[in-house]
């Protein structure tokens, strides 16, 4: 794994082939950059604390009360830049460490994410991670199979109105156009609020959730029987198969509070991955996945695999922008009624 500017390599990690070798790794990690990472690690692991006596607290009426009864409402209303910053973490430990991870797993810098968000991102130690090739969309399929539900694929809802039993009428709208209303015990949004376009009638909710803007991604899939050039990439040899980028050190500080395109920087993308080996028409190639803030041209998968000359067997591409719709759950019979799954290229990203 390297993190890369897109002038330069900031970082890579290191493969030590002997204790000698990994003596020196230290020795310049420290001379780079003092006692940053130790820093850098004590708030992950308190961070990781606290976070354990908020899981410990579930069920609770309000987030912001848990939250700040766990001692985590700095985390919460603090960027994980000027946190970090708090507790003299340097900025290039910042830059070339940290930011590429965020960035990788956010599309975000460390000056537009919370801590919270950065530090679980950070929290490298497997707890929540998903292991299976379905990775979290097989653990979706499994779950709604598990549970019984009914569900209905490529289903809109529509709007929501409350009914005089104390329930609600769902309506939705099927692929042919038909519009469906139906009756429920309760509703359960897993959806970002500003996202899902509904209309609710005959109640004023009282709890509004903050609109909130998300940053648009592209998703390109490609798959060549190349290498990635060391020419595009600053003529390094030996490109590790993940790449994480982040801005150039003369322009983090003006940009790491920028979102999409404008937080990029020089970098061409937010992260791109080798992700496997294929054998395609009797041929090895190799599965590539890129995350950038603008559409990836065929030119530019070109020039990163070296030049016009070289062969792209496949691409695919996804915007990420578009609105996932409600979902509602059926208290009394336990049944769950989707409004829509994500798609294939979705499903890729959550992964």
């Amino acid at each position: 794994m390297g993190r890369y500017d897109g002038r330069s390599w900031a970082y890579s990690e290191p493969h030590p082939r002997n204790f000698l070798e990994s003596g020196w790794w230290t020795f310049w990690l420290w001379v780079r950059y003092g006692y940053s990472p130790n820093r850098a690690a004590d708030v992950v692991s308190d961070f990781r604390k606290k976070r354990a006596k908020l899981s410990s607290s579930v069920p609770f009426n309000y987030l912001s009360t848990a939250i700040n009864s766990v001692g985590l409402s700095s985390h919460a209303t603090e960027t994980a830049e000027h946190y970090l910053s708090s507790r003299n973490v340097g900025k290039n430990f910042q830059r070339e460490v940290f930011n590429p991870w965020i960035r990788a797993r956010y599309a975000q810098n460390l000056g537009t994410i919370s801590g919270m968000g950065a530090f679980t991102a950070a929290d490298n130690n497997n707890a929540l991670s998903i292991y299976g090739d379905s990775g979290m969309a097989g653990l979706w399929e499994r779950m709604v199979s598990s549970s019984g539900a009914t569900v209905h694929l490529e289903t809109d809802v529509l709007w929501l109105a409350k009914g005089s039993w104390g329930g609600w009428f769902l309506a939705s709208s099927s692929p042919s156009g038909v519009e469906t209303v139906e009756r429920f015990d309760a509703i359960v949004l897993a959806s970002p609020w500003v996202l899902t376009s509904l209309n609710i009638h005959n109640i004023t909710l009282e709890n509004i959730p903050h609109n909130v803007t998300y940053a648009p991604q592209h998703i390109t899939l490609f798959t060549s029987p190349h290498d990635l050039s060391s020419h595009a990439f600053s003529g390094k040899k030996g490109i590790p198969g993940l790449i994480l980028t982040t801005p150039c050190s003369w322009e983090y500080s003006e940009i790491s509070g920028g979102t999409g395109k404008d937080g990029m920087g020089h970098a061409p993308f937010w992260v791109l991955s080798r992700i496997k080996e294929i054998v395609w028409e009797g041929r090895r190639e190799y599965v590539y996945k890129v995350v950038s803030a603008e559409e990836l041209k065929d030119e530019e998968i070109h020039r990163m695999l070296g030049g016009k000359d070289k062969t792209i067997s496949w691409v695919y591409r996804h915007y990420v922008s578009s609105p996932i719709h409600a979902h509602s759950v059926r208290i009394s019979d336990g049944g769950i009624v989707a409004g829509s799954t994500p798609t294939p290229a979705a499903k890729e990203h959550l992964q």
